[in-house]
């Protein structure tokens, strides 16, 4: 399967019951008792501490907006190597008699992603920064002109 995929339960502790080999690689650890160490084997354990609440927060509303379409949440991630990510989270909530509630979770690396975005918002900006300019630039040289004509016509 490609991405990572794991399943966790919908409850304060949050505690996973699985995740595949990608999804440990996506973390940098190389096994499973590394990934469970690295994590603490939880949901809030995956994602970055100051994305943690926020992403709750649009699970819950997606849920409680959407019934049972997949949810879709970003979030930072801190790799095992320290490094700094972005995760495309797309989560199916359900009700299982045997496991309680539950979520089933697909993730991929949305970083470059974020920062083609980043990118793209920069040179907007940059872009914008410079027609502003041009025009600021545009009603300096008119007005200089005028004031060109009024000296050289007085004359």
């Amino acid at each position: 399967m490609p991405g990572g995929f794991f399943i966790y339960h919908a409850d304060e502790e949050e505690r996973l019951i699985y995740a595949n080999q990608a999804l440990f690689q996506i973390y940098g650890c190389e096994n499973l008792k590394e990934f469970q160490v690295y994590t603490g084997y939880t949901f809030h354990g995956l994602v970055h501490p100051e994305d943690v609440e926020a992403a709750r927060q649009s699970i819950r509303q997606q849920i409680f907006t959407h019934g049972n379409d997949l949810d879709h949440v970003e979030y930072h991630i801190i790799r095992k190597d320290g490094a700094v990510r972005w995760i495309g989270d797309y989560g199916h909530f359900v009700h299982s008699n045997r496991y309680g509630n539950l979520f089933y979770v697909f993730v991929e690396d949305a970083t470059e992603k974020h920062l083609k975005e980043i990118d793209d918002a920069e040179t907007a900006q940059l872009a914008q920064e410079r027609l502003e300019a041009l025009e600021a630039l545009e009603h300096e040289t008119t007005a200089l002109k005028l004031v060109h004509e009024i000296l050289c016509s007085g004359m």
